[in-house]
């Protein structure tokens, strides 16, 4: 009797133990899916977070691209500006020039005009 005495409570005990064991299992399985479930979500925010800066990016390219035909577009009108410019004082200056070769032909016609008429009036007197 004592030995099966003993027997019932190493068996009542090695029972305990391995409820114990399995509710141990149960809760590190629990932590370990706990953890699995969190590292998801993680990984899931962290795919949302590169997806939202690659679009940003995308953006700012697009944008930059945006400008910097702009910027292109402004920097041929500079150019066609000054080349106007140029080309307006270009003719500017040969329009004055030739303007001052008439005056100055208009001048000498005048004096020898003026001229002419003085030896006009000098030969009526004499």
């Amino acid at each position: 009797e004592a030995v099966v005495a003993a027997l019932q409570q190493d068996f009542a005990r090695e029972s305990e133990q391995k409820e114990a064991a399995l509710k141990g299992k149960g809760s590190l399985e629990s932590t370990l899916q706990s953890q699995i479930e969190q590292l998801k979500k993680a990984n899931t925010d962290i795919e949302n977070a590169r997806a939202k800066a690659q679009k940003e990016v995308e953006a700012k390219a697009d944008e930059l691209n945006k400008m910097e035909k702009i910027v292109s577009g402004l920097r041929a009108s500079i150019e066609q500006e000054t080349k106007l410019r140029e080309e307006a004082q270009k003719g500017r200056i040969e329009l004055e020039a030739a303007l001052q070769k008439k005056i100055e032909r208009l001048n000498a016609d005048t004096e020898m005009a003026i001229k002419a008429k003085n030896d006009q009036i000098q030969q009526m007197t004499t």
